[in-house]
């Protein structure tokens, strides 16, 4: 009985609402309020990074390659025997994490001092005794979880997963148009940072190709190119650099 009078109270009350559609309806008065709410803290912008060994997660202090097992002028891309762990939590909008070399400016052991100062693509490795000739590429692979030892980074893969989310270190001092890696260098564009609050953390090149959290631990893996390199040389870069920024 009680739920056939809940139908009845139902039919009745749609039956009213119906007839009042019909009704002329004529504004009287109205008042407009304000819903608000202000949130003062600006957000928490803290990270770190280590250098870890690929084989035992011990702190490193260089990032370096097994010059065993490449040989200079003939081996392609090979991975580095550390990588960066990066340790963050960025809550504030607009906070960011950027990488890239300096190695124009460098005051460093490796010091790259290009011939045509119009056009400069100076990221990656540069040779001590070939100073002048363009570094050696050197890309970076970024995952939230730790890799197996045979994670390649390699930006010319022919599998489409490995080369669109390996990313060539830009320069600071990159100033021409010829993209992936040697577009001109511009503070916090999207292609050189790699975490950024209110957007995520960077798994590809392009705008959109950054997401999920920019808070927790990354991972990021590094490779160079060494079908151009010499020998004897030593290739390096004393100018890696992460920076923290807001906007």
């Amino acid at each position: 009985m009680r739920k056939l009078f809940v139908f009845l109270v139902a039919a009745v009350f749609m039956s009213a609402a119906s007839s009042a559609a019909f009704a002329q309806f004529s504004s009287v008065s109205s008042v407009k309020k304000t819903a608000k709410v202000v949130f003062t803290q600006a957000g928490t912008f803290t990270w770190d990074i280590a250098i870890k060994n690929v084989s035992d997660d011990a702190e490193a202090t260089d990032i370096t390659w097994d010059a065993s097992a490449i040989t200079p002028g003939s081996t392609a891309w090979a991975n580095a025997l550390q990588y960066v762990l990066i340790t963050s939590t960025v809550t504030q909008v607009g906070a960011g994490i950027q990488v890239y070399t300096d190695n124009v400016n460098s005051s460093g052991t490796y010091k790259y001092y290009p011939q045509d100062t119009e056009a400069i693509s100076a990221g990656g490795l540069v040779g001590v005794q070939t100073s002048s000739a363009t570094p050696l590429p050197m890309a970076w692979r970024m995952k939230d979880s730790k890799q197996a030892s045979g994670f390649t980074v390699d930006p010319t893969s022919s599998i489409d997963e490995i080369r669109y989310s390996s990313l060539y270190f830009k320069d600071k001092s990159n100033n021409i148009n010829n993209p992936p890696e040697a577009t001109p260098f511009v503070n916090g564009e999207d292609y050189v940072t790699i975490l950024k609050g209110g957007s995520g953390w960077r798994w590809g090149g392009g705008p959109s190709d950054i997401g999920g959290s920019a808070s927790g631990s990354f991972y990021m893996y590094i490779g160079a190119n060494f079908s151009s390199a010499s020998t004897p040389n030593e290739y390096g870069t004393d100018t890696l650099t992460f920076e923290g920024y807001t906007e």
